[in-house]
């Protein structure tokens, strides 16, 4: 659909975007494993301070971790054109997008702990099955709106909006689920220990 609808430098550049994301997303390394690992023994005890704790210093380092590639990502627009031989689109355009593209996979690092959560509960089919829900409506939507003649633009702030609400659902749940969840308890980064 997008070669078709936006053409193939539309989608050229759509698929530079995501090369680029993939260097940035490297910025990750692995927390989120390590974040996992760290809450199985206090979820096995019940013991729900120390699973505030190290909940509350992934959230703190995931919020960090996507500032950082959001900054990064700022500089980088500023030089995606030279990973692109001949194009037709401004640079304004081109920057734009990148940024957008950005944020659209950059929302996650935001809620991911509540993912973590349920990923160490055994119950990752439940943010599952809402993120499979939101890329569904996701895609639809894009395919609706490329067949209206909507633009990049469009489609990307669309998908923003999308994946954002999904993610808040996401966090929804996992607060009605673990009414004794408090993101907001002293820190505990023991998740760097071994």
């Amino acid at each position: 659909f997008f070669l078709e609808y936006l053409g193939s430098e539309t989608l050229g550049l759509y698929q530079l975007y995501g090369q680029l994301f993939m260097y940035l997303a490297l910025a990750e390394a692995g927390f989120t494993t390590a974040s996992l690992y760290s809450l199985y023994k206090p979820i096995a005890s019940n013991d729900k301070d120390k699973i505030n704790q190290l909940l509350s210093g992934t959230n703190r380092i995931f919020k960090i971790i996507g500032s950082i590639m959001i900054l990064i990502g700022i500089v980088l627009s500023f030089f995606v054109t030279f990973f692109i031989k001949e194009y037709t689109f401004s640079t304004f355009f081109i920057q734009s997008t990148f940024l957008l593209f950005l944020i659209l996979n950059v929302i996650h690092y935001f809620f991911t702990p509540h993912v973590i959560l349920y990923d160490a509960e055994q119950k990752k089919y439940i943010p599952n099955f809402i993120q499979q829900i939101g890329l569904i409506i996701k895609t639809s939507t894009e395919i609706i709106l490329l067949l209206l003649g909507f633009d990049l633009y469009n489609i990307l702030i669309t998908s923003i909006f999308i994946i954002l609400i999904t993610n808040i659902i996401i966090r929804k749940k996992s607060l009605y689920d673990h009414p004794w969840l408090n993101l907001k308890s002293k820190k505990d980064f023991g998740m760097w220990d071994g």
